[in-house]
């Protein structure tokens, strides 16, 4: 009986893993970085610096993007996915109400550029088929250090 038991904990871990599936060998699933997770405050809009109180805080995890506004409260909280094979890499937002937002991202310098169309459910064309938005890469530990060596 025993001996059972560890056959179906080991099939189970296999499964679990992505080795083995139905009999059928396939290749474990890879988990890329995501660039996006993390904290970004909204830098330019169409090209237009935004004046500070406008600015916006998109917290990025492993599954949604929570838009909050510089005091803190919440906005949006939406699901997304990234696909980094493509070129430029993409992202899909699911927005409850209307068609996918479907746009692409890039990132340099620490800053993301990011383009999505609204209301479509398609890719734009171009990176001029819309409104780019560039954030600047932001953390709580940055503001933690700039308050501590204020404090000295």
């Amino acid at each position: 009986m025993a001996l059972l038991a560890n056959r179906y904990i080991l099939l189970a871990l296999l499964l679990v893993h992505g080795v083995v599936a139905r009999g059928q060998q396939t290749q474990p699933t890879t988990n890329r970085t995501n660039p996006l997770i993390g904290k970004w405050e909204t830098f330019t809009i169409a090209g237009k610096n935004l004046p500070e109180e406008f600015n916006l805080i998109w917290t990025i995890d492993d599954k949604y993007i929570t838009v909050t506004d510089k005091t803190g409260d919440q906005i949006t909280r939406d699901a997304y996915t990234i696909s980094m094979d493509a070129s430029p890499h993409t992202i899909l937002m699911k927005i409850d109400g209307e068609k996918d937002r479907i746009g692409w991202f890039e990132i340099k310098d620490k800053k993301l550029r990011i383009i999505l169309t609204i209301n479509t459910g398609k890719p734009p064309k171009s990176w001029n088929d819309g409104t780019v938005i560039i954030f600047r890469s932001i953390s709580s530990s940055s503001g933690a250090a700039t308050k501590s060596a204020q404090a000295r």
